[in-house]
């Protein structure tokens, strides 16, 4: 993803004829604002919190500064006024008007992909030898994959670039990206949802936080136009640019190589999978959120790694399988017996406290979830009792605080947290049609013998009540 810093001609959408002239900035870590020489007619001020769209040019780009609102504005001792928006989203390449955001094709490159899909990322110099040299290249790309889902159709494509040195010759390079072509018009926030599933699925199976580096976006009435003006004969493709969370440059990461991986892409079953992941995950949505929660963040304490974990799959199970104490017909009878039996005046406070009485509990839930995953973190999890037992201790002890606290080892609490993400990331797979005992093969690999020995220490030591001392930040 690149950064800019490059000066422009800007107005609020709407308003072409109050146009300012100033530079925009864009850093996928930091986030964007544009700074402006004046001050627009038609905007509202820093105090009302209010977001607006600004439209612009910077070079011939057209660019929209979606959800931007003023962060300041001031008049220098000269007489002349700036302002300056901070810039919530960058659509590079086209200009949007009211009730303009809606899309139907959206192509993702996130880093690590070729080593997740074996497509190896490569780059191929050729070298011209003596004056006036030449060389005929041919580049064969791997063909396109494709399967339906319900809304539309997700392709495994190639990218490809070349630089070209007149002395030195032609370096290429191509790579593999992820395409999601809808049937019909899809609304902005929901295609990002889509390319967000995708991109929790590639962390899930990669087992690392997998790093979005391009978006954009097309639609059929968006046409590419050569300088002259003329049609191009495709459409135009519209960049989003975003800080994303715990984005780091290229540059700077650590490659991932398959051995590390939970599934690479045909671990997984191949692109069938993961159209069939963008319908199924749509139901867990939320708790599939929020077990991301704990890949994206770049630091996080434990104790709400661990919290944020077991929610996810409490909520997960509570969405994909239900489950109650006793047959729901026998509790509403037991309910409505217990709620004519005491005095009117208390009925109120005891119709609050049985509401949700017949909820299955955590440790139930955790048993249900590690037992459906089975093979998959056996090893991981050990006696499923025990496990259970130890998840729902620190859970109580962390939410139900009483006059004397449990605390808990930090490395205990990462340990636990970890063995709940690893048996909630199982179910959530095995929904997609993934066998446990493919993901068997990554929980006894070296990459897990840690997390083994670290959660059946957790277990014992929580079983055994210790008041060990409370965990720090991780």
């Amino acid at each position: 993803m690149e950064e800019i810093d490059e000066l422009g001609i800007f107005w609020l959408a709407g308003h072409e004829e109050d146009s300012l002239t100033g530079r925009l900035r864009f850093d996928p870590e930091k986030g964007a604002s544009v700074s402006l020489v004046g001050i627009f007619d038609h905007g509202a001020g820093a105090e009302t919190g209010e977001t607006t769209r600004i439209n612009g040019w910077i070079g011939s780009k057209r660019v929209t500064l979606e959800r931007c609102f003023l962060r300041k504005s001031n008049r220098g001792s000269t007489g002349l006024q700036r302002c300056e928006y901070h810039v919530n989203q960058i659509f590079l390449g086209h200009h949007l008007v009211e009730g303009d955001l809606w899309f139907q094709t959206a192509t993702a490159e996130w880093g690590d992909l070729d080593a997740w899909v074996g497509q190896k990322r490569s780059i191929e110099p050729s070298v011209l030898e003596g004056p006036g040299a030449k060389f005929q290249f041919t580049y064969d790309p791997p063909e396109d994959q494709e399967a339906r889902f319900s809304r539309g159709r997700i392709i495994l494509g190639t990218a490809w670039s070349r630089e070209v040195e007149q002395i030195k010759g032609i370096t290429f390079s191509h790579w593999p990206r992820l395409r999601i072509t809808y049937d019909e018009r899809q609304g902005f926030d929901k295609i990002r949802k889509d390319v967000g599933r995708v991109q929790s699925l590639l962390s899930l199976c990669m087992d690392a936080h997998a790093i979005q580096d391009r978006l954009t976006l097309q639609r059929p009435d968006v046409r590419a136009r050569l300088l002259s003006g003329e049609d191009a004969g495709c459409e135009e493709e519209i960049e989003l640019l975003v800080p994303w969370l715990r984005y780091t440059k290229p540059a700077d990461r650590k490659a991932r190589h398959p051995h590390q991986m939970v599934l690479t892409f045909e671990g997984l079953g191949g692109i069938e999978s993961v159209a069939r992941w963008l319908d199924v995950s749509e139901r867990f949505q939320e708790p599939l959120d929020s077990l991301m929660s704990v890949q994206r963040a770049e630091k996080i304490f434990a104790e709400n790694r661990f919290l944020n974990v077991t929610f996810a799959s409490e909520a997960f199970h509570r969405i994909m399988y239900g489950g109650t104490q006793m047959d729901q017909e026998d509790f509403d009878s037991l309910y409505r017996t217990i709620v004519a039996s005491v005095p009117e005046q208390h009925r109120p406070w005891v119709k609050d406290k049985f509401q949700y009485a017949n909820e299955m509990t955590l440790r139930k839930r955790m048993r249900q979830l590690a037992a459906k995953s089975g093979a998959a973190t056996r090893l991981i999890t050990g006696n499923i009792d025990q496990w259970a037992f130890a998840v729902s201790q620190v859970r109580n002890g962390l939410t139900h605080l009483g006059p004397v606290p449990r605390r808990f080892q930090g490395r205990d609490l990462r340990a636990l947290s970890d063995s709940v993400y690893a048996v909630t990331r199982a179910c959530m797979l095995i929904e997609c049609g993934v066998r446990q005992e493919d993901l068997a093969k990554w929980a006894a690999s070296y990459s897990a013998s840690w997390l083994v020995e670290s959660v059946k220490t957790a277990i014992h030591r929580v079983r055994e009540g210790r008041p060990d001392e409370l965990g720090g930040g991780d």
